[in-house]
């Protein structure tokens, strides 16, 4: 049994246009001619999903704050098969130029779910004004930064946390 190498993304985008799915098209054909290991272990999925979807929950009542704006969401998975002649900066490359090229416009950087985050992603931007709060959370119940699931959000170091006032006063 193989396993995939696989780099993802989850972007939101306001809507899908009439030449989407050739400009999908396109980006997974160069996608294989770049490198054919890549079109063993890629996908896109479209989901379209009605306005309420995603802005239900006021921005502030979760840890990610739901966009307003967006509302569909377009899953990019770009890998291979372990083994193949591929590299993940390739696949890593591939994924940025998908998010570029498929939507009607480039993905922006906070526009992504928190599901997958890549190097490339701006952690604080995805979160946006939750990030702090999220961070001082991190810093009372895992302070050494040992639970990650996924996206890493770095507690305050002891001298920073001091000077923000402690915990309580925050939360």
């Amino acid at each position: 049994m193989s396993t995939l190498t696989m780099t993802h993304a989850c972007a939101l985008v306001p809507t899908i246009d009439a030449h989407f799915l050739t400009r999908a098209w396109n980006w997974f054909e160069h996608l294989k001619a770049t490198s054919p290991a890549l079109a063993a272990g890629s996908f896109l999925i479209v989901e379209l999903l009605q306005e309420a979807a995603l802005t239900s929950a006021a921005p502030h009542a979760t840890a990610w704050p739901h966009p307003t704006t967006q509302h569909h969401v377009l899953q990019f998975g770009v890998g291979y098969p372990t083994g193949m002649d591929c590299t993940e900066e390739l696949a890593l490359e591939m994924l940025q130029r998908g998010l570029q090229e498929v939507p009607l416009a480039p993905v922006k950087q906070g526009a992504f779910m928190p599901n997958f985050v890549e190097r490339f992603m701006d952690v604080k931007k995805i979160y946006g004004a939750n990030y702090g709060k999220l961070r001082l959370i991190k810093t009372k119940y895992d302070p050494r930064g040992r639970f990650n699931k996924g996206v890493f959000i770095p507690p305050y170091k002891e001298s920073s946390f001091r000077l923000l006032g402690g915990i309580s006063a925050k939360l």
